[in-house]
């Protein structure tokens, strides 16, 4: 009987050992993963200020070159 406690007591180990380094592996991965989605949502947030800029000159050309059409 003792045996087989002994054994039991090593998977119970082993078991938690493994659910333990799976635990760390997961938070180590959110953290990754909040990294990675909040450079994606600067890059964004980049990427429209960009579009905007360029979207205003535009205007703005499209807005002179209609003025010097009308002269």
């Amino acid at each position: 009987m003792s045996d087989r406690l002994d054994r039991l007591e090593k998977l119970v180990e082993s078991n938690s050992k493994a659910i333990e380094a799976w635990a760390n592996e997961s938070v180590e991965f959110r953290n990754r993963m909040e990294a990675t989605t909040s450079k994606v949502v600067d890059s964004i947030e980049l990427l429209t200020q960009v579009i905007v800029r360029l979207d205003a000159r535009q205007q703005d050309q499209e807005n002179r070159i209609n003025r010097l059409e009308q002269q």
